[in-house]
C-alpha cells in the first residue's frame, strides 16, 4: 500500500493505492528506486511552502518503509535532499554520501501533455523504474484539442516505456480548479479519460496504475486555483 500526501496551500490530501502482488514490495531491498515525478506545475512544486510540493513527502515515507530512493529528473528544485550526481549524456554517477544535494525533479510549470512528453525526450536516458506523472491541467486552461488528449497522454506512456520497458507508471487525474467551472470540468472528463487508459494498458499487461484526484469533503470550486 502506498499513500501519496499532497499539500496544498497548506492543506494536506492523502490518496491511497494498493498494488497486488507486491508490485512494489517485492524490489523494495534489491534494486533502488530511481522515481522520475513526470508534469507540470504540481510537480514542480508551485505554491508549495518550500517548492518540493508532494515529492519530499513521498520520498521520506518510502524510506522510512525501507525503500532505497533515488529522485531523477533534469529541472531540480524545492530544498529536498537527495544523492548527488553528475550527468553525462550516456551514465550517471552516484555519490550517496555526499551531504550537498539537488532536488531532481521532472516538472514543468505551465507545460502541457505534449510539452511534456519532449521534456522526457530529453531526459529519458535517466532510465527511471517508477514514473508519477500528473499533468493535463494546462491543455484544459487552454482548450488544446481535449477530444485528442488521451492519445496524447498514450503517446507519452509509449515513450516511456520506450526507454524503461519495465518502469512503473502512475498516472494521476487532474487536481480540481476553482480558476473556472469549465476547467474543473474538464479536469473531472480527463481524469475519466485517463482512468479508461489506464485499464487498457494494464490489460494489455503494462506496469501502470491510475492514482485519483479526489479528496474527503471536497468542494472543487473552493479548494484549488489552478
Amino acid at each position: 500500500m502506498l499513500v501519496l500526501s499532497i499539500p496544498i496551500d497548506g492543506l494536506e490530501y492523502n490518496t491511497t493505492l494498493d498494488f497486488p502482488n507486491g508490485l512494489l514490495e517485492k524490489r523494495a531491498f534489491d534494486r533502488t528506486l530511481r522515481i522520475m515525478p513526470l508534469g507540470a506545475s504540481i510537480t514542480f512544486g508551485l505554491r508549495s511552502f518550500d517548492g518540493n510540493g508532494y515529492r519530499k513527502y513521498l520520498r521520506d515515507q518510502l524510506r522510512y518503509d525501507g525503500f532505497q530512493v533515488d529522485m531523477v529528473g533534469l529541472n531540480p528544485n524545492g530544498t529536498m535532499k537527495d544523492n548527488v550526481r553528475v550527468y553525462s549524456s550516456t551514465s550517471l554517477y552516484y555519490d550517496s554520501d555526499c551531504l550537498t544535494a539537488v532536488q531532481d525533479n521532472e516538472g514543468w510549470s505551465g507545460y502541457h501533455v505534449v510539452d511534456v512528453h519532449n521534456k522526457f525526450k530529453l531526459s529519458g536516458y535517466l532510465k527511471p523504474n517508477v514514473v508519477l506523472i500528473n499533468v493535463g491541467t494546462n491543455d484544459c486552461r487552454d482548450n488544446d484539442d481535449l477530444t485528442n488528449i488521451a492519445t496524447r497522454m498514450q503517446n507519452l506512456l509509449n515513450e516511456i516505456w520506450s526507454k524503461s520497458p519495465r518502469a512503473l507508471i502512475l498516472l494521476s487525474g487532474l487536481v480540481p480548479s476553482r480558476l473556472s467551472e469549465g476547467i474543473d470540468n474538464c479536469a473531472k472528463d480527463v481524469g475519466n479519460k485517463y482512468a479508461n487508459l489506464v485499464t487498457q494498458n494494464r490489460n494489455n499487461g503494462k506496469r501502470i496504475r491510475f492514482v485519483p484526484m479526489v479528496f474527503p469533503h471536497h468542494n472543487s470550486l473552493a479548494l484549488l486555483k489552478y
